[in-house]
């Protein structure tokens, strides 16, 4: 690669005439040459992965395109970069039983799966889940999770005990980067290989159950048990958990350790006739979230869960139990923020990708037949049953190929990016 000139070396005509991106910023030049040895203060160090959740219509909805240019400025790659961004904070929320845990469960396990020092640390504050449930929705062998690919924790872990957890794995990473940094196979916008630690991920179920820790040989420790419960200990706890937040951002990225966080909607009181607005867009006047608003400010990623009750499934009619749920996009940092997901939930697998992509072909006018012989318009001789889906796409695994055919060109107009044409400064558009 040319070696890029200072601007104090080029003709005046020549700087004119060329592209400025053929030569290096003097400002900027000259900062990187007074750097000490190992600062790099002035190295662009944004890159960033996502990761497939497994739902291809949350992966889109999330989803942006990436164009990797030249040194002349032209695209020479394009593709979708979809899911959920490695070293992000992600918030879930939602009243209780929507699947908010279920599904951090499921995207967690495919966030891991394919990386040999790719774990879980799942803190299950409030005692809900248990090993077999986890081996149905993540479908880890118990070899794998009696190894560590998936840790739960059950009994007490305080705020200080999971910021330590995270800034251990922090240390263990950086510091060893020849064990767990990889090429990811994708470049970035200036077409350099993204290399990232292999992923990890932390599951904190919920907000609203994190406490401080307490050392009984602490006067004011021992003082604070009996303000348990009390306005002045959550308010506390939602100041540790605001820093929790604010003390992490900076790691968690560089060692790509995403922080998936539960949080249950309460109900707000309203104090007299007039009624309080909304505590974040999309959240309801009536609709609280514990914890303050650090996990909401903070969150690369938020996600409402709610449950249509008006549609249910039944083993009898339907092959499985289970309804659907609307996922709402919150806050998306990589995509549009206000649309609306809709899912389908089985009370055993959690939710179901066959299903969800099926009924949103059908939503969209692809699909045809009856529940016993169904097919998608593009290959009416390829059918399946809608109660036995998960054994017919099984014993012809050629269905998925059909499907995503169908779904993935709809799904990829969803994903946000403005044209090359977009991107034209017009120098009008700043005189006046």
């Amino acid at each position: 690669m040319p070696t890029k000139k200072s601007l104090e070396d080029v003709p005046a005509q020549e700087v004119i005439d060329s592209p400025k991106n053929n030569y290096m910023i003097s400002l900027v030049d000259n900062l990187k040459n007074e750097l000490k040895k190992g600062e790099d203060f002035f190295d662009p160090n944004a890159s960033v992965i996502t990761y497939k959740t497994g739902i291809p219509q949350l992966d889109y909805y999330l989803g942006y395109r990436v164009n990797v240019y030249d040194k002349n400025d032209k695209v020479i790659d394009s593709y979708p970069s979809i899911g959920i961004t490695g070293g992000s904070f992600v918030t879930f929320i939602g009243k209780p039983s929507t699947s908010k845990t279920t599904t951090a469960i499921q995207i967690a396990a495919n966030i891991v799966r394919d990386y040999e020092n790719g774990i879980i640390i799942h803190y299950d504050l409030e005692q809900a889940c248990n090993y077999s449930r986890i081996r149905n929705l993540t479908k880890f062998t118990m070899s794998q999770m009696k190894a560590g690919k998936y840790i739960l924790r059950q009994e007490v872990s305080t705020i200080e005990d999971i910021k330590r957890s995270i800034m251990r794995v922090y240390f263990e990473k950086t510091k060893n980067p020849e064990t767990y940094l990889k090429k990811t196979g994708k470049l970035n916008e200036f077409g350099e290989e993204i290399e990232v630690f292999e992923p990890t991920v932390v599951i904190i179920d919920s907000i609203a159950s994190l406490s401080t820790g307490f050392n009984e040989n602490d006067k004011k420790d021992i003082a604070r048990l009996e303000e348990v419960g009390s306005q002045t200990e959550k308010m506390r706890i939602t100041g540790e958990i605001g820093r929790f937040f604010t003390e992490l951002l900076p790691y968690i990225r560089k060692a790509n350790i995403t922080v998936i966080t539960i949080n249950q909607i309460k109900a707000k009181p309203q104090l007299g006739f007039v009624h309080q607005p909304a505590e974040i867009l999309y959240l309801s006047p009536d609709e609280a979230l514990p914890g303050g608003v650090a996990p909401q400010f903070y969150a690369h990623i938020l996600l409402k869960f709610i449950a249509v009750g008006s549609e249910k499934y039944t083993q009898e009619e339907n092959g499985f139990d289970g309804f659907g749920v609307k996922t709402l996009i919150v806050k998306s940092r990589g995509n549009q923020a206000g649309r609306y997901v809709n899912l389908v939930y089985d009370k055993v697998r959690g939710i179901d990708p066959v299903r969800s992509s099926v009924n949103y072909a059908k939503e969209l006018g692809l699909t045809g037949g009856n529940k016993n012989a169904f097919y998608f318009n593009s290959d009416k001789d390829v059918k399946f049953t809608l109660t036995n889906i998960h054994e017919d796409f099984r014993n012809n695994k050629e269905l998925y190929k059909i499907m995503f055919k169908n779904i993935i060109p709809e799904l990829e107009s969803k994903l946000s990016m403005l044209t090359e044409d977009d991107l034209e400064v017009i120098e009008e558009e700043m005189n006046y």
